[in-house]
């Protein structure tokens, strides 16, 4: 996992979100926050039934796909196409806005081709083991003092 830094670098992929599990009201917050973000950010919403589908074929929808659709899955948000330091920005915002993603990942070569119930799995898993690594260092710093 390489580091994202504060420069002008475009990461892979076209300029665009996927936002998953988000009911009705947050879609509608979140939607606000990417548009006044960039009117040129296409945002997709993973409806129920998305799962299935790769990465790849869920950032060729239409702008605005799945709106006001069903969303049972965690809340993740998946980032394509910013420059680095767009994207550091656009975090701090989406984190501000308490919108209240569990999971967060920036599109790659390798995961575009991947099924989005695979990528999420795959988050959580990761979500586990920093929780467990950070708990471990609570830990070990109590055990010290």
């Amino acid at each position: 996992m390489e580091a994202i830094k504060n420069d002008d670098k475009k990461l892979f992929g076209d300029f665009a979100v996927l936002a998953c599990g988000l009911d009705e009201d947050k879609q509608r917050a979140f939607l606000s926050i990417a548009k006044d973000f960039s009117g040129d950010l296409k945002v997709v919403f993973a409806a129920d039934g998305s799962q299935n589908k790769t990465l790849s074929e869920l950032f060729k929808l239409d702008d605005l796909y799945g709106f006001l659709k069903p969303s049972l899955m965690p809340k993740a948000l998946i980032m394509s196409g910013f420059r680095q330091n767009q994207l550091l920005e656009f975090i701090e915002k989406v984190k501000q806005s308490l919108i209240g993603f569990e999971l967060m990942a920036v599109l790659t070569p390798i995961s575009v081709r991947w099924k989005l119930s695979d990528l999420l799995d795959e988050l959580k898993k990761e979500a586990e083991e920093f929780k467990r690594r950070r708990e471990n260092e609570r830990d070990d710093k109590k055990s010290t003092t």
